[in-house]
Formats: structure tokens, sequence, C-alpha cells
């Protein structure tokens, strides 16, 4: 009797990410921040790989805790197992630790495009 025997070829997983814009609500100073942003991200991709699976844009302010986009953006996450990405911190929020620990609450980790080997103790 012959035996048959799977042969499992192990792919480098490549890591998933999903990218967050976001825009003050200060019109003068918005017009280069988005195509700048995105940008960032882009050239985060080609330097260390990966795949931005979905992106949101968000015109809000960064101090605001009422963020639908910011919702959506952990949901994404949370439903590929991606990682977010965003240009630089500020971009992700201006009141740093309370979205951290939000962050941290739903499991999601994120990537500064700009700095992305810091540790997330000095972010």
């Amino acid at each position: 009797m012959e035996t048959m025997a799977a042969t499992f070829i192990k792919q480098e997983d490549t890591p998933t990410y999903v990218a967050l814009y976001r825009v003050s609500t200060n019109k003068d100073r918005q017009a280069l921040s988005l195509p700048f942003q995105k940008e960032s991200v882009q050239r985060f991709i080609e330097v260390y790989g990966g795949k931005v699976v979905t992106s949101f844009e968000e015109e809000a302010s960064g101090t605001s805790f009422n963020r639908a986009v910011l919702d959506k953006v952990i949901s994404a996450c949370n439903e590929t197992g991606s990682i977010l990405l965003v240009h630089k911190l500020s971009r992700l929020s201006r009141d740093g630790f309370i979205t951290m620990a939000r962050l941290q609450r739903n499991n999601i980790s994120y990537i500064e495009a700009t700095s992305p080997h810091d540790s997330e103790f000095v972010k």
C-alpha cells in the first residue's frame, strides 16, 4: 500500500497593515498633510515589506474622544489581524496615553512609518 505524504511549504509571513491618515480640522494646515502621510506609509511598505489591506482617512481633531473612524480602524485591525500603521503618532492622536491604552485593550499593535524601530515605551 502506497502512502501519500502531504508536503507543506512554509511561506514567509507577510505582515498586513491597516493605514490611518488623519488630518486636523484646520483647513490651512491639512492641504499637504494627507498626500505626505500616504507617501510616508508607502515608503515604509517599500522598505520593510508587507501589505496595506485597507486604509482610512479621517478629518478630526486629534484630541477628540468620539472618533467613528478610529472605531472602524480598530475593528479592521481585529478582523484582519493587522497592525495599525500611521505616519506619526500625532496622526493617530494628540491624547497619547488614552489612545494607546485603548489600542492595548483591543490587542492592537501599531507602527509609526517615520520611526518603525521605536519601542512603545518611547512613544
